[in-house]
Parts: C-alpha cells; structure tokens; sequence
C-alpha cells in the first residue's frame, strides 16, 4: 500500500510529458507483441490522481486496457 500512495505522489507533481514517456517505455519494455499502442499524451483528472491515457485509435486503446 505504501507504494501504491509514493507513486501517487510522485505522478502529482509529474509533468505529463515525463509521465507520459515513463507509460510509454513500459509499454515499449514489456508488451511482446509487433504492434504496440503509442500515447498520444496523458492528462491527470482535477477530482483526485488518476491519470488519463491518450492513444491515436480506439484499437490502441483498447490493447492498453488488456494489458495485465
């Protein structure tokens, strides 16, 4: 659990550009697979820290979602 709040913290007072390269590099690292989802960019929600995700296509977007 304590983890989970550090990165909480950490992605708080991220840019998005370097937030959106770090989701990108693990994408990139860790889906064994020809086609990889790229980001377009990622917004942080106003209400509390979660983070939005961009993708050029909804097919892209939907391989992030199936990714463990």
């Amino acid at each position: 659990m304590a983890t989970t709040e550090q990165t909480k913290k950490k992605l708080t007072n991220m840019p998005y550009k370097d937030i959106t390269e770090r989701i990108q590099a693990t994408i990139d690292t860790n889906v064994h697979r020809d086609e990889k989802p790229t980001l377009l960019g990622v917004t942080k929600t106003a209400k509390d820290s979660n983070v939005r995700i961009r993708c050029e296509t909804e097919e892209e977007a939907k391989m992030l979602r199936e990714i463990n």
